[in-house]
């Protein structure tokens, strides 16, 4: 009977674990085969439980039969502890995000504008309960990231709503669902942005949260009026070289708001509502008429961006005059060089990358200067700016050393010590540069930020308010090619914002680049579930049992 006893508690073992290896890989309790293999263990399980009580009378038997017994219910209880292990890996909605999404802090930006809400925003996220893992996944990331914001402000409150569930009150609310996948809704008093969730990254962008953030918490929206006439870049183009469609999205996407504006040749007039003056690369020189024009509207405080592509110097012969530069230089003190700066090396490249940090390209044969960055640390548009630009066909932009009194010019960024301002334009497109010792070399200044102070009238009362402008010697960087390069749209981003005095937006903008998370079908949640409980605790048992045989064996 203690052999049979034997043999039926290893039967019972081997059939109830072996039913619930079944069940935790296919899913399904009531399969034929899970059913059949518990009722053989528990069967087997009975007979040896009866046979070990009968042979515990028999003193001979009794100690062993009593740690029979032991080990019995120690099995039962392993067993119990597998099952509640694997019940609760396969209920539990505990998820832990190992994607670089998921791991990194906000962004700078996103911080700034949270901590400076005065006003309170709802955030409604519409999700609706497909009851598939993909569309929980995105909903609760969605709301991590939420939560994650609510710790830098009071004034962000979340509210969850099912469309489908709950339509009444999403028709109550006016709010409508803009994807399938889910839909952030923020709002703060009457102003509203809506966030849909893209489909092929299931999740909320925090760069798209950031722009809609700033949206609804503006109390004004910043009107910018881009130049034309004079062949600047059309921000209507999408070609990837010469259009600045994205330039203008990119606007946009942070509340500002677009026009284009071809000044009268007669009467040019700047528009009163004009935050901000673009000048988007022109190819030729202003009239004197609009120079007149922009002069009245700096004058009245006005803020403007100038972009400059190189071009020759204007031909003054028979009377003519130049315009743009010499008011740049009178107005604002910014000198612009007629040039085009160079990186050296055995093969000269006008590809000129602008760099934090000047210890990668200076050796002991490299210039001492002071600088030792690209950007300046101590104006608001570039502080703290470690990231790389890069500029193609840069020109001169500088501070003038006749500066007037009332004028503040900065310069912002610099190219690296390896380069020089080649001023033989018709050398430079034979491709035959080399650098002159009358050159300037670098670092060479390719864009300053000046402002002006004037006392005009603003409202009610007279305050003092001054005239802003940016002058870059490059306009490449803004190209529908470009633009998407994160410390392009950092610095033009930044730029626009000292332009418009929104220092809360003058940051580190978050990225769109985040790691996909890992979507598994229901057959290998099984299996995962499976591993993590059942299948780890069997394997350490097996090898326990190996090891005691092969002990056992070898003595």
């Amino acid at each position: 009977m203690a052999r049979v006893r034997i043999i039926a508690g290893i039967v019972a073992v081997v059939a109830i674990v072996a039913a619930l290896n079944v069940w935790a890989i296919y899913g399904e309790f009531l399969r034929a085969p899970v059913v059949g293999l518990l009722v053989l263990g528990g069967v087997a399980a009975i007979g040896a439980f009866f046979m070990t009580i009968i042979l515990a009378s028999d003193k001979i038997e009794r100690g062993r039969t009593l740690f029979g017994l032991n080990a019995i219910i120690g099995v039962v209880v392993f067993l119990g502890i597998c099952i509640v292990l694997f019940a609760l890996v396969r209920r539990s909605d505990s998820e832990w995000d190992l994607t670089q999404e998921g791991r990194r802090e906000l962004s700078e930006q996103t911080v700034r504008v949270l901590e400076r809400l005065d006003n309170d925003v709802t955030a409604f996220a519409l999700f609706v309960d497909h009851g598939d893992s993909m569309s929980a996944q995105t909903k609760n990331k969605t709301l991590r990231f939420l939560e994650r914001c609510q710790l830098h402000t009071p004034h962000l409150i979340v509210k969850v709503i099912d469309p489908l569930a709950e339509q009444a009150r999403l028709r109550e609310l006016q709010l409508t669902v803009a994807s399938n996948i889910g839909t952030v809704a923020l709002r703060s008093g009457t102003r509203q942005r809506l966030i849909p969730i893209a489909e092929v990254t299931s999740r909320l962008e925090e760069r798209d949260f950031a722009n809609a953030l700033i949206n609804v918490s503006r109390d004004a929206v910043p009107k910018v009026y881009f130049l034309t006439g004079h062949g600047e870049k059309d921000i209507t183009n999408s070609d990837p070289k010469d259009g600045a469609s994205h330039f203008a999205q990119l606007l946009k996407n942070e509340s500002y708001a677009l026009e284009t504006l071809e000044l009268n040749p007669t009467n040019p007039v700047i528009p009163s509502d004009c935050d901000v003056l673009i000048a988007n690369g022109p190819e030729a020189d202003f009239r004197s008429r609009e120079i007149r024009a922009i002069d009245n509207f700096a004058a009245n405080g006005g803020r403007m961006l100038v972009l400059l592509d190189i071009w020759g110097g204007v031909d003054t012969s028979g009377g003519r005059s130049e315009y743009l530069r010499p008011w740049l230089k009178a107005t604002f003190g910014v000198e612009v060089g007629i040039d085009v700066i160079m990186q050296g090396g055995q093969q000269p490249s006008p590809e000129l990358p602008l760099m934090s940090d000047f210890g990668s390209v200076l050796d002991e044969s490299s210039p001492d200067v002071e600088l030792r960055g690209s950007f300046n640390g101590q104006h608001p548009i570039t502080a703290g700016f470690g990231q790389t630009m890069v500029l193609i066909l840069g020109r001169t932009v500088k501070r003038s050393t006749s500066v007037p009194d009332h004028v503040s010019a900065v310069e912002i960024l610099h190219t690296t010590p390896n380069t020089w301002a080649e001023t033989d334009l018709v050398r430079f497109r034979e491709g035959k540069v080399v650098p002159d010792p009358s050159e300037t070399v670098g670092p060479i200044p390719v864009a300053v930020a000046s402002s002006s102070v004037n006392p005009i009238a603003a409202g009610e009362g007279s305050v003092t308010r001054d005239a802003r402008i940016v002058v870059v010697g490059n306009r490449s960087f803004t190209n529908n090619e470009r633009i998407n390069i994160q410390s392009h749209r950092n610095f033009i981003l930044n730029t626009m914002a000292w332009l418009t005095e929104q220092p809360d937006l003058i940051a580190i903008r978050p990225t769109g680049a985040e790691d996909q998370p890992i979507l598994l079908s229901q057959g290998q949640e099984r299996w995962v579930a499976y591993f993590s409980s059942l299948g780890i605790v069997q394997i350490v048992a097996l090898v326990g049992i190996a090891v005691f045989i092969l002990r056992r064996n070898l003595r």
